[in-house]
């Protein structure tokens, strides 16, 4: 199901409130026992290492998604509360691996207000997001991706202000 990797120095007194929060969005999303999804939590030159050479951009961000399998996904009311789950699959689904910044989201709740714990979950969403094949490249696709996280972050309770792309 859900697979977290700390591969940080400093480990956060507060990463089982973290993790517990994406528990309770992953299964909002309908991902099963079976399926497989990994959140790798990093620091700065791990994710610009990885941005530098899967994006060919040289800086840090705080997420990126490395997806595998191409879930189909269901929106509106069949979606549940959620807005947005999996479609019914046979099998397991192999949807990918998350890479979040821990120094960055600590940054980023700095400066907009929040908790890192709220602001680890939000970018971690976003991350989950676009392994299921949201983007906000386009404005109505941003808009699309921007409600789903909204009903995620009201499901599991994440308070952010300014989050953003």
């Amino acid at each position: 199901m859900l697979n977290f990797h700390w591969m940080v120095c400093r480990l956060p007194r507060y990463r089982r409130r973290m993790e517990a929060k994406l528990v309770g969005v992953v299964k909002a999303l309908g991902v099963k026992e079976e399926d497989d999804v990994s959140i790798f939590v990093c620091g700065d030159r791990r994710i610009r290492t990885l941005n530098r050479s899967f994006r060919k951009v040289d800086e840090t961000t705080d997420v990126l998604a490395f997806p595998c399998d191409e879930p189909h996904l269901v929106f509106g009311p069949k979606a549940g509360r959620a807005g947005v789950r999996l479609a019914a699959h046979k099998g397991p689904l192999l949807l990918g691996d998350v890479f979040v910044n821990l120094r960055q989201v600590e940054r980023q709740a700095k400066a907009n207000g929040n908790s890192t714990v709220d602001e680890f979950a939000a970018v971690a969403v976003h991350g989950l997001l676009h392994l299921m094949g949201l983007d906000h490249g386009r404005p109505a696709d941003a808009r699309r991706m921007l409600m789903c996280e909204e009903r995620l972050f009201q499901l599991a309770g994440i308070e952010v202000s300014q989050f953003g792309h």
